[in-house]
């Protein structure tokens, strides 16, 4: 706008050294920034090889593997390429691998599992390959169609190779339930001991403090008065473990069927003649 005007007045022979000077003061536009230059195949080498070096030895082993790729390209110097190919050896000979099997309540072999390691996918399908996993303690969480979620930690040395871990793909809450109320009810036979240990007792100084009272309770001298009230904190003492030896074997017993009822297992058997299914289980 401002040198359109410049140019009217100039027509007419006016201001014509106050546009020239204020032109020449304008600021020309910034020039737009270069691109940033994308890092040479020699630099992604370099530095693939020094991450996989610094991964191997903080123990990361997946990690240095996928550097590892970048820097065993053909097209990467010859002498970072060697130091790879040499690193990728050692890091192989070094990475545990493992063996997992899953089984179901019957025992039969479960191939079709989604496992994931420390909440990461792992595999889809276990069919006996050995699977390479860093050393230290992970852990697996299995899931399979119509089986029950299982959870297993495991701990690879360095170097281990093929190990055989075994996956039994059922609900433990049932039998843990019935060693619980195994547990109760044993605790309520113990205390059950304990109250007919004091009813004992009771009695025995009953029947000791009644010598000392030898025409009734108002013919007692102070042992019997002493052996009498003795009696009595025992005999509550009995009936208080009763009470509570009954709701511990009752609580244990109850337990127990539950967990029964928890660990039954479907077992579907197909027939030919019949859309009947077999249901087999513990109770």
């Amino acid at each position: 706008m401002f040198v359109k005007i410049c140019g009217q007045l100039a027509a007419f022979g006016a201001l014509s050294s106050l546009c020239l000077v204020s032109s020449a003061q304008t600021p020309a536009p910034a020039a737009p920034p270069a691109p940033t230059a994308a890092p040479s195949i020699k630099d992604q080498c370099i530095d693939a090889n020094e991450a996989a070096q610094r991964l191997t030895r903080d123990g990361t082993l997946a990690e240095a593997r996928t550097q590892l790729q970048v820097c065993l390209r053909p097209e990467c110097p010859g002498p970072v390429r060697q130091d790879c190919i040499d690193l990728a050896a050692k890091v192989e000979a070094a990475t545990p691998t493992v063996i997992f099997e899953a089984h179901d309540a019957q025992g039969a072999t479960v191939n079709v599992v989604h496992v994931t390691m420390d909440h990461h996918p792992f595999a889809e399908l276990l069919d006996g390959k050995a699977l390479p996993v860093d050393p230290g303690w992970h852990r697996f969480d299995f899931d399979a169609e119509g089986l029950p979620h299982t959870r297993q930690s495991v701990h690879f040395e360095l170097g281990e190779k093929n190990r055989q871990v075994s996956v039994d793909l059922v609900d433990k809450s049932g039998p843990l339930m019935q060693k619980l109320g195994l547990g109760v009810a044993g605790l309520g036979v113990l205390t059950l001991a304990v109250g007919a240990y004091y009813g004992l007792e009771s009695k025995s100084t009953y029947n000791d403090a009644r010598k000392h009272c030898p025409n009734g309770p108002n013919s007692c001298d102070l042992i019997g008065v002493a052996g009498g009230r003795t009696a009595h904190d025992q005999a509550g003492n009995a009936t208080l473990a009763f009470v509570f030896s009954g709701l511990l074997i009752g609580g244990g017993a109850t337990l127990y069927v539950l967990g029964s009822k928890l660990s039954v297992t479907p077992a579907v058997t197909p027939h030919a003649d019949t859309a009947a299914l077999l249901v087999r289980g513990a109770w």
